[in-house]
């Protein structure tokens, strides 16, 4: 029996970047370029007829720009769409909005076309990925929106949970503004990391304040956690988290990626279950591939914290919080849905004994 190849359009204004995706793809016996065009208006025709599985779709086009195209498609047309966007700070910000166009994730292309051929591996391991999602429920995931909530979750009692800690990858734009739509103004200190590169993460905190009214930024150096407050840590370092005189402080630093990730997952998590008050946190994983964030949350379960998964279901990519589930790192695997609901019980109810 022959292996079903992924059926892949290539979306790109210019010609020389359509050649060289073509001869990336070409090299993977597990992909198949079925199409090409030079704008969205020839896409549009070709789209239909060809049913790709995946489409690679460039931002920066002239009469109509990626978003757009996507904006108008995806009601349409749902189809697992990577974006290629540049690394300036107008492309961040299009990428985060296209993300919530129903994106399933983007990649940046390196500075100069002969370069661009070093992004291979991560593009088709992106688009493999991207191959195997259920489309329609992440594009119902992503139009999400602000849930009015009058309560607050501001923590007073010892017996609480007090800080809650969000690792993610891929898909975790969308899981992550799912979750802070059902959040109100007031809540204790919000910790996250999200795979992204420099410069994305500051867009994607400016993102979430301005769509939800949370306080939400990217994480300084020496920062002392507050309530209302949501951290972001910045692409290319990573956030730790240390407990110095009464209070939790947050640390940056750019050594070494791990697995291969800066800002990691597993380095935010086990830091903070060697602070000695890991039973005070929620600790959540959530869609991405790999296993980034499992060995951390693992050891803040064996600390005492609560822990949470994202269930196969519900994911875009069930890697890490299924590596996660497996290892008994998960105390509780839940849908996307359910954990904004499971976070304010268990920041407003005591420990369960």
């Amino acid at each position: 029996m022959s292996l079903k190849r992924i059926r892949i359009f290539i979306i790109d204004d210019q010609t020389v970047v359509r050649e060289i995706l073509k001869k990336m793809f070409s090299t993977d016996s597990e992909c198949e370029v079925v199409g090409e065009a030079g704008d969205p208006y020839e896409a549009s025709q070709l789209i239909p007829d060809l049913t790709p599985d995946v489409l690679t779709l460039d931002i920066e086009m002239p009469r109509m720009n990626g978003v757009e195209f996507l904006r108008k498609l995806m009601p349409q047309y749902p189809i697992p769409v990577i974006m290629l966007t540049s690394t300036s700070e107008r492309g961040s910000e299009q990428a985060i909005q296209a993300m919530a166009y129903g994106a399933v994730d983007f990649i940046t292309k390196p500075d100069g076309l002969d370069s661009l051929q070093s992004m291979q591996t991560i593009l088709l391991a992106k688009v493999k990925a991207a191959a195997k999602v259920k489309i329609h429920q992440h594009f119902q995931q992503s139009r999400f929106r602000k849930t009015t909530l009058p309560t607050s979750l501001a923590v007073s009692s010892h017996k609480k949970y007090k800080y809650v800690a969000i690792g993610a990858s891929t898909g975790g734009v969308t899981a992550i503004r799912s979750i802070l739509a059902q959040i109100p103004q007031n809540f204790p200190p919000i910790l996250i990391v999200q795979h992204m590169p420099k410069g994305f993460t500051k867009t994607f905190a400016a993102s979430l304040q301005r769509e939800f009214g949370l306080v939400t930024r990217e994480a300084e150096n020496l920062e002392v956690l507050q309530n209302n407050r949501v951290y972001v840590a910045p692409g290319n370092f990573h956030m730790t988290l240390k407990y110095a005189v009464g209070n939790f402080v947050i640390h940056l630093d750019s050594t070494e990626k791990i697995n291969g990730h800066r800002p990691s997952v597993d380095v935010l998590f086990a830091s903070i279950a060697k602070t000695g008050f890991a039973a005070d946190f929620l600790g959540i994983i959530l869609t991405g591939m790999g296993s980034d964030g499992a060995n951390g949350l693992l050891a803040m379960s064996k600390a005492g914290a609560k822990t949470l998964g994202q269930d196969q279901e519900s994911s875009l990519i069930y890697g890490m919080p299924r590596v996660a589930f497996e290892q008994g790192a998960v105390q509780e695997q839940i849908a996307l849905a359910e954990v904004a609901t499971k976070m304010r019980y268990y920041l407003q109810h005591p420990h369960e004994v």
